[in-house]
């Protein structure tokens, strides 16, 4: 039996996609340990994984969606400061864990941290669509520029990770490096016809679609009052919002 160590970001739209490969792992006989905030403990333990608790500096937050957007709208500012006040936290009580494998999202800083300070295999969850630099030249060039617009925040957020790797003992990694860095396999929520310029991701990566389970949660929506007569429209929020609806 393998020990698999969850590590996500704590927003719905990152953990929900997660959920079904826990589930399938548990039926499977393997050993699932999700960390997150409080309010995750019902989905994670529907699951069948055990629920470990830390306290985040995450309060409903809502980035900008674009790939530029989560640059230039400070949400890799807000996962180093996060990164700060969680890995006192969890660090020992993940190393006392001895995992196999982490399990954990890109955007999750401190995660990455975890990891090359344990040493231990990653495997990276990606809830949309996935970055490397050709993706990023394609921005450029559709922009006719280049990043160098945000470069106060790129060098904050670049020292900020700095700091972080030197406490930690750790090869320093830069704020590009968040969207691009990924373990020794990717799993995407998405088919690869979905994904920009796909042919340039490596066999690494495996595009397998939504994952999804069915939702226990109550729901105030009115379904009763949709009706065949007129069309329905569906507009979903970000997937990097705090909603559990989500």
């Amino acid at each position: 039996m393998a020990k698999y160590v969850f590590l996500e970001m704590p927003a719905y739209g990152h953990v929900n996609p997660t959920l079904a490969v826990a589930q399938e792992l548990v039926k499977r006989g393997q050993e699932v340990i999700y960390y997150l905030p409080e309010q995750f403990k019902g989905a994670i333990e529907a699951t069948g994984a055990v629920f470990r608790s830390y306290e985040s500096k995450l309060k409903g937050i809502s980035p900008m969606a674009t790939p530029s957007g989560m640059l230039g709208g400070g949400l890799p500012a807000l996962m180093v400061d996060e990164s700060r006040h969680v890995l006192p936290q969890v660090l020992d009580r993940i190393r006392t864990e001895q995992p196999d494998y982490i399990v954990y999202g890109s955007m999750c800083v401190w995660a990455r941290i975890v990891i090359q300070v344990l040493n231990v295999s990653a495997i990276t969850l990606r809830p949309t669509y996935v970055m490397n630099e050709h993706i990023f030249s394609m921005m450029a060039q559709q922009r006719n520029q280049d990043f160098s617009g945000m470069r106060e925040v790129m060098v904050k957020v670049s020292a900020g990770l700095a700091e972080l790797c030197e406490i930690y003992h750790i090869p320093p990694f830069d704020l590009r490096s968040i969207f691009t860095y990924d373990g020794q396999l990717v799993i995407v929520f998405i088919p690869k016809a979905f994904q920009p310029m796909g042919e340039t991701f490596d066999e690494r990566y495996l595009f397998v679609g939504p994952s999804i389970l069915p939702r226990h949660e109550d729901s105030n929506f009115p379904l009763d009052k949709l009706s065949n007569e007129q069309p329905i429209l569906y507009i979903a929020v970000s997937s990097k919002t705090m909603s559990p609806s989500q």
